[in-house]
């Protein structure tokens, strides 16, 4: 999910930013929509994007155990099995892009 804004680190020397959306915006996060004005407390970002991470974790190691299951791979049929690959790989994408918001996050909320 690519990030809504990206603050300057001299905007985020009190460990919170401001931001303001026009439009509505699908993330991950809690939902903002049309002219939403508002803080984002680095602490609680961190923290949400670490509970995404565990999930995420235990949901590509359920997947990668049936993946790694050789009767799972016989016995399945083909499409099941290309699923189980797609959402795989859609999950270790997804664990990659809040691995970065998190690494991101964490280094804009140290101080100067």
């Amino acid at each position: 999910h690519t990030p809504i804004c990206a603050p300057s680190r001299s905007q985020l020397q009190s460990g919170r930013y401001f931001h303001s959306i026009q439009s509505n915006v699908t993330t991950p996060g809690p939902k903002v929509t049309g002219g939403a004005v508002g803080h984002v407390d680095l602490g609680e970002e961190a923290a949400r994007l670490k509970k995404q991470l565990a999930r995420l974790d235990k949901e590509i190691g359920r997947i990668s155990k049936k993946l790694d299951d050789p009767s799972f791979i016989e016995r399945a049929p083909g499409h099941i099995v290309e699923r189980e690959r797609g959402k795989h790989s859609e999950a270790l994408g997804e664990r990659e892009t809040l691995a970065r918001s998190l690494e991101r996050v964490e280094a804009i909320g140290e101080p100067s």
